[in-house]
């Protein structure tokens, strides 16, 4: 894998201060908000183009397994097979053939699934899943000395650990409009 060196332009930039590369007007600031763009988009275009090169070659192999599990198919059937309830097993020195037998599988609506258990007085046979309100608790809760606390009693909420998130600087760097993608 070759390695990821700076752009030209920005080694050079970096060469124009005794210290290295400083943003300390708005010209140079600008120019840093179209360079972080600039490799953004070049970024998601290299990934764009191989997501789509991983998709070819997944089709390809997946075309070259299924005719190869064709012969193998075809094969077992010219071959002792050890039975059991749910399958027919050939073993060999680097795997198993292995045919499972047919069975009863299900697609489900769980919508529709879940109105028939009510309306048949099935209700016992519905799994009910708890979980906080989140939105709704962290609209109840104030911090006191480092302690995540219920406004209404002043009670400590228990599995609640309120911390400070650092600043972060956001950009939004400005498409380039007219720009072609492939």
């Amino acid at each position: 894998m070759e390695n990821i060196m700076m752009d030209q332009e920005l080694q050079e930039e970096l060469q124009d201060t005794p210290t290295g590369f400083c943003v300390d007007n708005d010209v140079k600031a600008d120019w840093t908000l179209r360079k972080i763009a600039e490799i953004q988009n070049e970024r998601d275009r290299m990934v764009d183009f191989h997501e789509r090169q991983i998709e070819v070659t997944k089709a390809q192999a997946e075309i070259r397994i299924n005719y190869l599990m064709e012969h193998l198919r075809r094969y077992t059937a010219q071959v002792p097979m050890k039975e059991t309830k749910t399958q027919s097993k050939y073993s060999l020195p680097s795997g198993d053939l292995v045919m499972k037998k047919p069975a009863v599988a299900f697609r489900r609506d769980d919508e529709k699934l879940l109105k028939w258990l009510k309306d048949s007085d099935n209700g016992d046979l519905i799994a009910v899943k708890m979980s906080p309100a989140w939105a709704e608790i962290k609209k109840a809760i104030t911090v006191v000395d480092g302690k995540a606390v219920f406004t209404d009693t002043g009670e400590i909420v228990d599995g609640v650990e309120p911390y400070m998130t650092k600043a972060e600087l956001v950009i939004r760097p400005k498409k380039e409009e007219g720009a072609c993608r492939d």
